[in-house]
């Protein structure tokens, strides 16, 4: 029984939720330095759970590829903004997304000039 019980314990691997953005600008190139805010989402009112609540938050910028990656605890469904300013002119783009077990989630964000769409960048201004 200690054998079996050992075998089944190093077999085990603790599941892992990854989730990588990729930032595109009109021409479909790599952004780099975009800033990225993901926020879990209740499942049954489609609202965003505070991050006082989950105790952590999720920001950071995108590498030179425009790739930034997350790794959460459990499955959950998710939000990503995107806020990008160059040359005084601001950009942005939001995706939704569903985390699940042992899969490296990717979403894809194309920018959109706050301009051309002033009522989608809202959540740049914070």
């Amino acid at each position: 029984i200690t054998v079996l019980l050992m075998l089944f314990i190093s077999c085990y691997d603790d599941p892992f939720f990854d989730l990588t953005i990729k930032v595109q600008d009109q021409e479909l190139n790599p952004v780099s330095g975009a800033l990225v805010d993901v926020y879990i989402v209740d499942v049954n009112n489609g609202d965003v759970i505070q991050s006082e609540i989950l105790g952590e938050s999720f920001h950071d910028s995108t590498e030179s590829n425009g790739e930034v990656s997350f790794s959460f605890q459990n499955k959950a469904l998710i939000t990503a903004r995107v806020c990008y300013s160059e040359n005084g002119s601001q950009s942005c783009a939001e995706g939704h997304g569903y985390l699940e077990e042992n899969t490296n989630t990717e979403i894809r964000l194309m920018l959109q000039s706050k301009e051309i769409n002033s009522n989608i960048c809202n959540y740049c201004d914070d």
